[in-house]
C-alpha cells in the first residue's frame, strides 16, 4: 500500500507537469543485508558509525574502505541469493504485480542499503525519482520499525512506515512549478 500511494502521487504529479520521473524502487531487507555484512567480518556498530542516510554515498564509500562489495540493484531475489522464502513472497504477490501497474518505475532489490541498519527491522524501501539534469535523490524512504511493539510491550505488533521529503522534494522536482 505504501508503495501504491507513493507511485501513484508520483503519477498524478507528473500529470499536473511536476518532474517525478522514472523512480527507482529500492527495497531493502535488513535482516538479509545484516547477515552479508556478518559474514563479511563487518562490525554493525562500525556500520552504524559511518553511514549515514543523509550523506548521499556514505555506504558505498564505507563498503570501498573495508574493501567489500555487497549485490546491488538484484532484479529478484532468486538471482543468487540462495533460497529466501519471504523474499520470493515479496517479489511474487507485491512486487510483480507493482512493476505491472507502474510500469514506469524500476524496482529492485539492493542488499548493499546499509542506512537504517539497527533503526529498521527487516524490509525497508527508498524511491528515488529522476530529476530533469538525470540525477536521482532519495525522495520517500521507510520500512518495518519496533517503535509500537516497544511501547505496546507486545513483540507481535508490526509497523510499516514511510515518509516524503516535501521539502527537497519541492527544491529538486518542482522547482520550475510556480507554487
Amino acid at each position: 500500500e505504501h508503495l501504491r500511494f507513493h507511485l501513484g502521487l508520483f503519477r498524478a504529479l507528473n500529470a499536473e507537469g511536476f518532474g517525478f520521473r522514472a523512480p527507482h524502487v529500492e527495497i531493502g531487507d535488513l535482516s538479509f543485508t545484516g547477515a552479508l555484512i556478518d559474514s563479511a567480518g563487518i562490525s554493525r556498530e562500525d556500520v552504524r558509525l559511518h553511514v549515514r542516510a543523509h550523506e548521499p554515498g556514505s555506504a558505498e564509500r564505507f563498503l570501498v574502505e573495508k574493501g567489500r562489495e555487497l549485490p546491488r540493484e538484484v532484479e529478484s531475489p532468486r538471482a543468487g541469493w540462495g533460497h529466501s522464502s519471504r523474499l520470493f513472497r515479496l517479489e511474487e504477490r507485491i512486487l510483480g504485480p507493482l512493476r505491472a501497474e507502474f510500469p514506469e518505475a524500476r524496482i529492485y532489490f539492493n542488499p548493499a542499503r546499509l542506512e537504517g541498519l539497527g533503526y529498521y527491522t527487516g524490509q525497508c524501501l527508498r524511491i528515488l525519482p529522476r530529476t530533469d539534469d538525470g540525477s536521482r535523490h532519495t525522495i520517500i524512504d521507510g520500512g518495518f520499525t519496533d517503535w509500537t511493539a516497544r511501547l505496546l510491550q507486545d513483540q507481535k505488533e508490526r509497523l510499516l512506515t514511510s515518509g516524503i521529503g516535501s521539502e527537497f522534494s519541492r527544491k529538486r522536482y518542482i522547482a520550475s512549478k510556480a507554487l
